[in-house]
């Protein structure tokens, strides 16, 4: 059983207008492109869109998966084929309501996959979300939060190509920074909302002989 936060994905199109309104020239498609790269940026360093997975029993040895099998990508099949987000970090893993320790009770091999070293029972993966590079939807939360801040960042990108009509460094920073703040303003709102997204460093159990 999976419990997500907010599981809505839309689709871009509404974005691409307002890049269009910093920016003209691109296609559709490298716009998009763009959307979802600054989607991926704003998610990664804000870690906005928070999600807690859980499972009644996970065993010694067994890897399991943070969010590409989570209902987030489920419910996305009904738009499209391929997952659409990933694991982004995870802030902690709990069992009951004691934390577990990363190297002693479990390894983080990536923020997708997670193998435990012991067999534990409701257990709960506390982390966030991201798009990922091929995906064709995004999480609603940050279109209808910050969507100008993401036109931003994804027009930001599109003027820092080089030898592009559409080139323009001095506007990108602009923009850049912008995006930056936006990022800032997203990560101090969701640590404030939700103090499980706050990392927990459990003080490393020691045995004496």
């Amino acid at each position: 059983m999976a419990a997500v936060m907010d599981s809505r994905l839309s689709n871009l199109d509404p974005m691409i207008a307002l890049v269009r309104q910093r920016v003209s020239g691109p296609l559709d498609s490298q716009i998009t492109k763009a959307l979802v790269s600054a989607a991926i940026d704003f998610c990664k360093r804000s870690a906005l869109v928070h999600m807690e997975r859980t499972f009644d029993v996970v065993y010694e040895g067994q890897t399991v998966s943070f969010a590409k099998a989570s209902s987030i990508n489920r419910q996305a099949r009904q738009q499209v084929t391929e997952p659409q987000v990933t694991g982004s970090v995870i802030h902690r893993i709990t069992a009951g309501s004691n934390d577990l320790q990363r190297g002693v009770d479990y390894h983080v091999q990536s923020a997708e996959s997670i193998r435990f070293l012991s067999e534990f029972n409701d257990v709960r993966i506390i982390g966030a979300i991201e798009p990922l590079p091929t995906a064709t939807l995004i999480p609603t939360a940050i279109i209808e939060d910050y969507a100008e801040a993401l036109a931003d960042g994804a027009t930001a990108i599109l003027q820092l190509q080089p030898g592009k009509p559409w080139t323009n460094p001095d506007a990108a920073g602009a923009r850049k920074m912008a995006f930056n703040d936006a990022v800032r303003d997203a990560y101090r709102f969701r640590v404030e909302h939700t103090p499980n997204a706050e990392p927990y460093n459990p003080v490393r159990r020691r045995s004496f002989c």
